[in-house]
């Protein structure tokens, strides 16, 4: 165990060549966090959970970019992003509390162009939108 730069704690298992390739931490909020590394070092998979209620899992490529990231947020919105190789969100799905859900897809400028969505009761919603975020084509 040792104590981090930043002084929070952590235990790392380290492979045979001393490259880090797990490491279980606390943040200075108290909450827990747990890293897998590839053989290079760098963050591959991530879990952690906040003392607010929030929890998350964030996987990244060989590179060590987001590309993916599932969480549970503090006020019970269920989330999925994807990212693409810049780690540009590109895709985005919500669940509310109450039962909406919602599905985007941004452009290379993280600006929406496409969403759809279905509220609680069932009511359906799609949106298609021009560079500038103008709403070009709706239905219903």
């Amino acid at each position: 165990m040792r104590i981090l730069d930043n002084g929070c704690p952590a235990l790392e298992m380290r492979d045979k060549d001393g490259t880090a390739r797990t490491a279980l931490m606390l943040t200075l909020d108290g909450s827990p966090s747990l890293s897998f590394y590839g053989g290079d070092g760098k963050p591959r998979v991530g879990v952690g959970a906040t003392e607010g209620g929030a929890a998350g899992l964030g996987v990244r490529d060989k590179d060590g970019k987001p590309r993916i990231g599932l969480y549970v947020f503090a006020d019970d919105v269920a989330a999925l992003d994807l990212f693409d190789k810049q780690a540009v969100g590109r895709a985005g799905l919500r669940v509310l509390p109450g039962g909406s859900g919602s599905l985007v897809f941004r452009d290379q400028a993280k600006k929406v162009r496409v969403g759809v969505g279905v509220s609680a009761d069932g009511a359906p919603d799609l949106d298609v939108m021009d560079k500038d975020g103008k709403v070009v084509w709706s239905a219903p």
